[in-house]
């Protein structure tokens, strides 16, 4: 039978674990920092925009907004962590089918964005209306020109497409409380980055808040933050940053992050905005991603290449422009001593006919002579110039060839990382599965030994009573005698074994409790075994 000090007690020593290849404490799982560093860091968070309407300015809007309690969702909050927002974004996002919908990880702390979560968060409440709804406005037919008529100025069509199905509608010609509703639509309830262009789908929306009809906003909400959360698109923002605040101070999250980056802070829509065309905003769906993603990319570009072209390009600039001038100021030096001295010239002449001649001809070959000169100097200009090109596309055609390797070098380190990280988890998955072989081998030992255990009580307990000549185990001490005594003989070898190579000091300390019923010795003083009490020198001089 095995000893049973080899074995692991179960229940009295924890398994081995290691920590995880995450950051713990802000993502759910390895897949959702993954998400975070390769979708959502770089995102763009849409910022919100509320209602800013003195007292007398629109008063339909003031009235939808208490009808619908929406007062909450067209008064966002302002101080929002962006940090905050893409990691909520990452640690929603599902990682499989069977994942649960509408649950995200900030810090720590489960987040629910459920359509109950939100309708308790916002405070709304649901009104019922005569009109469709906005959900089976999306299912059935509707009339074009009502759209139209019910939310643009007179004379306003459709932007249609080839083949003349109505597509979209221009935002500058939407009226004043349609353009006011449907900034709140595109911000906080469908976001989205273009500003100019009215889908149909919002267009729907914004009828619906103007001329009645049920719009399930908690359930559109959920379903948008999923959808942004589950996207891949790396041009697609992130919207409702002031609902997931919101969320995220009920679950009692704790951002503590001092130097994080806030989301921006829009001008509210008030009646100037409502009434003016506004064209730098029409085009901040289009233009501003396009300007944010080229300054990231040259913000990324002078922070890799190991040249300042910038530095490089002033400094060229400033040295021709002070070679210019040098030159303009020799010239015109040049031309002011010529002025002077043809001056002269001329009034020595004047009595002097016969030299008047030679003087012209002269003067003609010092223009001619100075109009050469000039051509080789722009000659030579032009020529530093293409040198100065061809030097600066050299620069960039080496810096573009260095950012390339630094890519290339940057995306085999990450996917190494991946793959170390993929072969840590399948090592710690292994790990646990020996540990939980080695439980169940040891508790069907230990069923093993309790079973042979009890077939030889059962054999010492029947066999005096089949044979009464053969004695009962009490009485044959001497079997227990000589058993003890091997064992005994057993210890002494192994304590001279342990003596001869020095390591008997180590048993002291766990001699105790492996063999309680053992002497103890005291390896530390005299390498002897301490004498039980009451035993006799010659009874262990061996």
């Amino acid at each position: 039978m095995a000893s049973s000090s080899s074995k692991r007690r179960p229940g009295k020593e924890p398994m081995v674990t290691e920590p995880p290849s995450f950051d713990a404490s802000k993502f759910r799982s390895q897949f959702h920092e993954g998400r975070y560093h390769r979708f959502m860091e770089a995102k763009n968070v849409i910022y919100e925009k509320g209602l800013d309407l003195r007292e007398g300015e629109y008063p339909i809007m003031r009235q939808i907004t208490r009808e619908r309690r929406w007062e909450l969702l067209c008064a966002p909050l302002t101080d929002i962590s962006a940090v905050m927002i893409r990691e909520f974004y990452a640690n929603a996002a599902k990682e499989n089918k069977n994942s649960a919908p509408y649950t995200s990880y900030v810090r720590g702390v489960e987040v629910s964005f459920s359509p109950a979560a939100i309708t308790r968060a916002l405070k709304l409440r649901t009104i019922t209306y005569a009109e469709p709804s906005y959900e089976a406005r999306l299912q059935i037919k509707n009339n074009p020109d009502e759209i139209l008529q019910g939310l643009c100025m007179e004379n306003t069509d459709w932007e249609r497409d080839s083949k003349g199905i109505p597509s979209h509608i221009r935002r500058i010609n939407l009226t004043p409380v349609a353009k006011g509703w449907y900034e709140i639509v595109r911000r906080s309830i469908l976001p989205t980055g273009n500003a100019s262009w009215v889908t149909i789908k919002r267009a729907l929306l914004t009828y619906c808040i103007l001329h009645g009809g049920e719009i399930n906003l908690a359930q559109l909400i959920a379903d948008s933050i999923q959808e942004m959360a589950d996207s891949t698109s790396k041009s697609k923002g992130l919207g409702h940053p002031s609902t997931i605040q919101r969320l995220c101070d009920r679950a009692n999250v704790l951002f503590e992050d001092e130097d994080t980056t806030k989301v921006k802070k829009g001008k509210w829509i008030t009646k100037k905005s409502m009434e003016g065309t506004n064209e730098e905003e029409d085009q901040e769906g289009v233009v501003a991603p396009r300007q944010r993603r080229s300054q990231r990319e040259e913000g990324r570009n002078q922070a890799y290449d190991a040249i300042d072209m910038s530095q490089l390009q002033r400094s060229i600039e400033e040295l021709s422009q002070q070679l210019m001038q040098a030159q303009q100021g020799q010239n015109q030096l040049m031309q002011a001593q010529q002025g002077q001295n043809q001056e002269g010239q001329e009034k020595y002449l004047e009595p002097h006919p016969e030299f008047m001649e030679q003087f012209l001809k002269e003067k003609e070959e010092r223009e001619a002579w100075q109009h050469q000169m000039e051509e080789k100097q722009e000659r030579w200009q032009q020529q530093m110039m293409t040198q100065q090109q061809e030097f600066q596309a050299q620069i960039l055609e080496g810096q573009k060839e260095q950012y390339k390797e630094f890519k290339e070098s940057y995306d085999k380190l990450y996917f190494s990382q991946v793959k170390a990280r993929e072969y840590s988890h399948t090592l710690y998955q292994w790990k646990n599965v020996h540990h939980t072989m080695g439980e169940v081998r040891h508790v069907q030992r230990m069923e093993y030994d309790e079973n042979m255990q009890a077939r030889l009580e059962y054999l010492t307990h029947n066999l005096p009573t089949l044979n009464p000549e053969i004695k009962p185990f009490e009485q044959c001490p001497e079997f227990l005698a000589k058993q003890q005594a091997k064992s005994h003989q057993y210890t002494e070898s192994t304590f001279k074994r342990l003596e001869d190579f020095g390591l008997s000091g180590l048993l002291d300390s766990v001699w105790g409790r492996r063999c309680p019923g053992e002497e103890i010795r005291d390896y530390s003083k005299t390498g002897k075994r301490k004498k039980k009490k009451g035993e006799s020198s010659s009874s262990h001089d061996h």
